[in-house]
């Protein structure tokens, strides 16, 4: 997936936090932004076709990443 870099203020605590992250940890915070970002576009919620899709793109990309049915049963089982 393409991405870009964004910038955006947070308070100092959070800047060292983030600072402080592993490679993984990163990248999962990267994907939520952009859930989140999706989600509140302009002050709405996603329509359900929207959501569809975003969620087939997550699907997508968790596969790219090496995550099979087998592996995500194993995690859900965990909890």
């Amino acid at each position: 997936m393409e991405q870009e870099t964004i910038s955006i203020p947070v308070d100092p605590e959070t800047a060292k936090r983030f600072r402080e992250l592993s490679p993984e940890e990163l990248e999962a915070v990267a994907f939520d932004v952009a859930v989140d970002v999706r989600r509140h576009r302009k002050g709405r919620r996603l329509s359900n076709e929207e959501f569809f899709a975003l969620m087939d793109e997550i699907g997508k990309e968790a596969q790219a990443r090496g995550l099979t049915p087998e592996l995500l049963q194993e995690i859900l089982d965990e909890k």
